[in-house]
């Protein structure tokens, strides 16, 4: 009988011997105070010793005869803080600089990754069945349909797009408030610039969904569009026509409306009040233009085209 060193018994090994307690790591080493290139490095060459360790025991378990001591002690792992897993995750260019990788770390990098993209892919199907899923009979109705009248002005829709262009400020040139132009936006709305854009988070909504509003870059150079500064862009006509369609998008997105597309248009309380005030200013402008246009018709437009401008926040 000898002493077996890795064992710490003397030989032989008896039947009774956990040889699976000999082959389970030890609690992970606390992380705090080691990089993760240095633990990477530690548990690759911990993982790589108990690998050649547990091959030992095996064949101590299996043929004491000619292996007659189990493997060394296992070596323990540092362990990982979420952050470092998601990092390694989100960045195949992050592992590489605190790599090389165990390959127990990297199997459950390469897991955490198929997830997601198999999530990803599945939210994708989703979407698309769903949108399968429309009937096909009233797809074409019209979401606001205008009844006319004969002999009367048709109701003028302000399109959403529009409200939410003023919703984020962007300050949308009066002139473009024409019947001709909102019934461009309503039904041609391809034919107009657009982009995506996200609204800041507010407490309310502190992850809003993007919305879709003008491009003002693409369409302010364009002839059919273009900014208002001058007001050769206007008569008085239709300077009346523009700002009662104006008015009445202000009155749309006025506090006692708000409720209804709250959800939709993400409206902070700020832009609620910004709104009903703008309702009313833009309420007595109008009245007081229309006041003195029957009049002075050329010269009052040009005044207050200016002063229009200089109204502005």
């Amino acid at each position: 009988m000898s002493l077996l060193p890795n064992a710490g018994i003397m030989g032989p090994i008896p039947d009774v011997f956990d040889f699976d307690a000999r082959m389970t790591v030890g609690p992970a080493k606390d992380p705090a105070g080691r990089t993760l290139r240095f633990r990477n490095a530690h548990n690759l060459a911990a993982e790589r010793f108990n690998e050649i360790s547990i091959d030992a025991t095996l064949n101590c378990r299996d043929d004491r005869a000619n292996f007659p001591d189990v493997g060394p002690q296992l070596k323990v792992f540092y362990g990982y803080l979420q952050d470092d897993i998601t990092d390694m995750v989100l960045s195949e260019q992050y592992c590489n600089d605190v790599g090389p990788l165990p390959a127990f770390i990297r199997q459950q990098v390469d897991r955490a990754r198929r997830k997601r993209t198999e999530r990803a892919d599945t939210e994708k199907t989703d979407k698309d069945k769903a949108k399968g899923r429309l009937p096909l009979s009233g797809a074409m109705v019209l979401s606001k349909p205008v009844f006319r009248v004969a002999g009367q002005r048709p109701e003028v829709v302000i399109p959403d797009i529009m409200l939410q262009s003023i919703l984020l400020k962007l300050y949308v040139p009066l002139h473009w408030f024409t019947d001709d132009r909102l019934r461009i936006i309503q039904f041609c709305l391809h034919d107009v610039p657009t982009k995506l854009i996200r609204p800041e988070p507010t407490d309310e909504h502190p992850s809003p969904d993007k919305v879709l509003v003008f491009d003002m870059q693409k369409m302010m150079p364009m002839s059919a569009w273009g900014s208002d500064e001058a007001s050769s862009c206007m008569s008085p006509l239709k300077w009346q026509q523009c700002s009662t369609n104006f008015e009445a998008a202000l009155t749309i997105l006025s506090e006692k409306n708000i409720e209804a597309i709250a959800f939709s248009l993400s409206i902070t309380r700020s832009l609620r009040r910004i709104s009903q005030t703008g309702m009313v200013s833009s309420g007595r402008h109008a009245t007081r233009f229309c006041e003195v246009w029957p009049s002075a018709a050329t010269i009052t437009l040009d005044r207050w085209t200016a002063f229009s401008m200089r109204s502005r926040p």
